[in-house]
């Protein structure tokens, strides 16, 4: 009798256990922050966009402490936008030279948790030569013009080659314009940080939460075995039953023979 209440104990205790491990089995995760620098390449005409997304208990002195290695490298601050102290956007302009240096801080503590980071690397160079080519024969064709301006004889020669000029220096001017755009995406790369404010850890807290998981798991395992402890408690009462039963009825045959 003792053996087969003890085999249904055991059953019970393993059963246990494995509702246990699967209830832990879904807690895991994952994280990661690999490190990444970039390839300044010299004959070709690439700029690079960085966006990072940070997690910090001190926005402030974050903040604070990215804009001053920023000012070290040579940077600037194209726009900032803090809310409440608890989230904002801020976009860095970084010497594209100086950009690795960058790159590299955010593997230090001062750069606090980022948990985002994103490089995105744009070629440019046909673009590029485009401007500077046109912008080559422009020049020399405008050279052209003022040098038959100055040999023009008549009124209307020197109204049509002065027209062609203006339309010229138009042209060249848009250019300039344009190629002064590529020439500063070239020599300063974008950086746009994502800051989020988040609470302090604290061993008391997170310890107190720790007893909270901890009841709650161990209040949904005993709701799972609830059942299987009632079923196992009504065999093994069924089987004490029997036995008392079992031991009356030889008990009574064991009187009736010594009668």
């Amino acid at each position: 009798m003792k053996k087969i209440i003890a085999v249904i104990l055991l059953c019970l205790f393993f059963t246990f256990v494995g509702c246990a491990s699967q209830e832990n089995a879904g807690d895991g995760y994952a994280e990661g922050n690999e490190s990444s620098s970039v390839v300044v390449e010299t004959n070709r005409k690439i700029y690079y966009t960085v966006n990072l997304s940070v997690e910090t208990d001190d926005l402030t002195e974050t903040a604070n402490k990215y804009s001053s290695l920023v000012t070290k490298l040579g940077g600037y601050m194209s726009s900032s936008e803090i809310r409440n102290d608890q989230y904002g956007t801020i976009i860095y302009k970084v010497p594209t030279e100086k950009l690795n240096e960058f790159l590299d801080f955010l593997q230090t503590k001062d750069a606090a948790n980022v948990i985002e980071k994103n490089i995105k690397s744009t070629d440019i160079t046909t673009s590029y030569n485009k401007v500077a080519s046109r912008l080559e024969v422009l020049t020399a064709s405008r050279e052209a013009y003022v040098n038959a301006l100055k040999n023009a004889q008549s009124t209307s020669e020197i109204i049509s080659i002065n027209s062609r000029i203006e339309e010229i220096d138009s042209e060249i001017l848009n250019l300039e314009y344009e190629k002064s755009s590529y020439d500063s995406l070239l020599e300063y790369s974008t950086i746009t940080v994502n800051f989020n404010s988040v609470e302090k850890e604290s061993f008391f807290k997170d310890y107190f939460e720790y007893l909270g998981n901890f009841f709650v798991g161990l209040g949904k395992m005993v709701l799972y075995l609830l059942p299987i402890g009632f079923v196992g408690f009504g065999v093994v009462y069924c089987i004490i039953i029997i036995d008392k039963m079992k031991k009356k009825k030889k008990e009574k045959q064991n009187q009736i023979k010594n009668e």
